[in-house]
């Protein structure tokens, strides 16, 4: 029994659990656990509460650790972890489409996802080494202490190697607000863990997620803030973009982070986040319009035969089949992208018949469909027709963002040697000019903003369009490169974050799912079954306004990163006095 209670008192023991924590290997379980966990928060859970306390317990993690490389290497691995979750589908399209084995697929996708993360924890330890301050310790403390270990026989308990609780009295916790860390040459610091968690760490991750979608084009898949979709933080998104709340979640989570540390004079700012996003929620930016009628043609063409000459002309009559009934009876027909796997210039007379056709039943028809120029540059385009009688001055939208290595073969000289995963089918694609129009439906009286699959997950790229007579976003996809992967359900709450961002609804049509009409508070109103065809009817509400994150864009986000850096420049000069620490230490709740 003796035995059992000593191995219980063991167990029990903080610096038992804060060693086993600090190896290796707790680091290692630890942080990948937490990543893990963290991604419960995205689409298809939407549970965004334990997100967020995923973040706020890995940002009290590493606020424990004792060096800038425990620092870096928990913050890699978490982020690796919940990247690598949030990326599955990129293993369906290597091994289904790119035919590269299981195991390999698997580590080549781990690897992008530690590429990821390699930006989220090289900024994480910088903002751990701004958060330090060259350590001077009180001399009248000093004093003090000395005179008293001439009076007692046993010298006060110092601290271990890994920390310097110098002068303080037996008794006293040393998990200080400011503990002491000492470096190599004996060199000693004061760490501000409250200026880390608060400020200089929510900065660090947004800059890093910013050089993520601008790197090598850009790879923006997963924000924390497309975790709320729902909720009180969800307010933010029409005031601040999905960046902005993006930067609540994690100034929310450095409180919160404190809390868990017993630092409740922090849990305020969490509380107060919280309770605006109460408050402004529902708050209304935009002025909703006369609903329009719109069909959305969904035709679940599988992938593996899509590119194949032999089923180009079923392909095109299963879309056609799907859509004549509708002509006459509905304002707006939509297909997908690439619906019609060829050329503009190769149907021209099926383009003509077709623009004849809905110009005469006065209904509006957008396609997805490659073009060519003269000189051999191909686009991946949108095209609206049944505005007038011929095709003169038809209007068309060509995708601006191109996927990598999908759409377009970064030094394709090379790559394309190396196999089939770099020669996908339509893979040699030119980038449409940046400044391009909405798509106008005249006879509806509709300025629609145009997106193309890959394009949504760019929130600055969406937003350059818009302007004061935008009532709606449409977008078209081929999201059947995503299989049967939690992807197509990460790309329409993607989608779902534009919505809500611009107070805009979307319209969301895709070859084989997910197919959605969308409306301007960011909910899915209606959607079809994944891997079925048919035709989506949408009650479209178009709105017009702008809410203020269309107005001013990133601008009040770069003050609050400014804000930030002053507040934590200002908590990071607070006096050092540790007797001051010491008392804040003993009446904290």
């Amino acid at each position: 029994m003796s035995s059992l209670l000593v191995k219980l008192q063991i167990f029990s023991n903080k610096n038992f659990w804060q060693s086993v924590l600090h190896s290796k290997l707790g680091i290692c379980v630890t942080s990948i656990a937490l990543g893990l966990i963290a991604t419960l928060g995205f689409a298809p859970f939407n549970m965004w509460v334990i997100s967020l306390a995923s973040l706020a317990f890995e940002f009290c993690f590493i606020a424990s650790l004792k060096s800038k490389k425990q620092v870096f290497f928990s913050s890699l691995l978490y982020f690796t972890a919940l990247n690598t979750i949030t990326l599955e589908w990129l293993n369906f399209v290597m091994v289904d489409f790119g035919g590269l084995p299981y195991i390999l697929s698997l580590l080549v996708e781990t690897l992008f996802a530690c590429y990821l993360a390699i930006f989220h924890a090289a900024l994480t330890t910088l903002a751990y080494k701004f958060s330090m301050q060259k350590y001077k310790p009180n001399q009248s403390l000093v004093d003090n202490q000395e005179a008293q270990d001439e009076d007692d026989e046993e010298s006060v308990e110092m601290a271990d190697s890994s920390t310097v609780g110098s002068f303080i009295p037996q008794g006293i916790s040393q998990n200080y607000l400011f503990p002491i860390l000492k470096f190599a040459q004996g060199r000693e610091y004061r760490f501000f863990k409250n200026a880390f968690l608060l400020c200089f760490l929510p900065v660090a991750l947004i800059v890093a997620d910013f050089i993520i979608g601008w790197l090598f084009t850009g790879f923006p898949w997963m924000y924390f803030g497309y975790s709320v979709l729902e909720g009180p933080f969800s307010a933010y998104a029409p005031l601040i973009g999905v960046r902005g709340l993006t930067l609540i979640l994690f100034i929310s989570a450095g409180a919160l982070a404190l809390a868990i540390e017993r630092r409740y004079i922090y849990l305020p700012v969490a509380g107060v986040l919280f309770l605006f996003g109460v408050f402004v929620l529902g708050v209304q930016y935009t002025t909703p319009l006369n609903s329009v009628n719109v069909i959305g043609i969904q035709g679940n063409i599988p992938q593996s035969i899509k590119w194949d000459p032999r089923q180009t002309k079923p392909s095109i009559d299963k879309y056609i089949n799907l859509t004549l009934e509708h002509f006459g009876k509905t304002d707006l027909i939509v297909w997908p992208e690439s619906a019609m796997p060829v050329y503009f210039e190769q149907v021209v007379p099926l383009i003509n018949d077709l623009n004849n056709l809905a110009y005469e039943k006065n209904t509006a028809m957008i396609i997805g469909m490659q073009r060519v120029t003269p000189q051999k540059q191909s686009f991946n385009s949108m095209f609206l027709l049944g505005q007038g009688p011929d095709l003169d001055n038809l209007q068309n939208y060509d995708k601006r963002q191109l996927v990598p290595f999908g759409e377009e073969v970064p030094f394709e000289k090379y790559t394309r040697q190396l196999g089939s995963i770099f020669n996908f089918p339509m893979s040699s694609f030119t980038h449409g000019a940046y400044e391009q129009k909405q798509m106008f439906l005249e006879q509806q009286g509709l300025s629609l903003i145009p997106a193309l699959c890959y394009e949504s997950i760019f929130p600055e790229l969406m937003l350059s369009l818009h302007d004061e007579n935008t009532n709606g976003i449409i977008m078209i996809s081929n999201d059947s490169w995503y299989g049967d992967t939690r992807g197509p359900q990460e790309h329409l709450a993607i989608a779902q974050m534009r919505s809500l961002e611009m107070q805009k609804p979307m319209i969301r049509v895709t070859n084989s799912g997910i197919t959605a009409y969308i409306n301007e508070k960011g909910e899915v109103v209606k959607r079809l079954p994944s891997n079925v065809d048919g035709a989506l009817q949408m009650n479209f509400v178009p709105t017009k306004g702008m809410t203020p994150y269309v107005r001013f864009g990133n601008i009040p986000l770069y003050i609050l990163l400014v804000l930030l850096i002053i507040i934590g420049i200002y908590l990071r000069s607070q006096d050092q006095d540790e007797r001051i620490a010491i008392l804040k230490e003993m009446v904290r709740p």
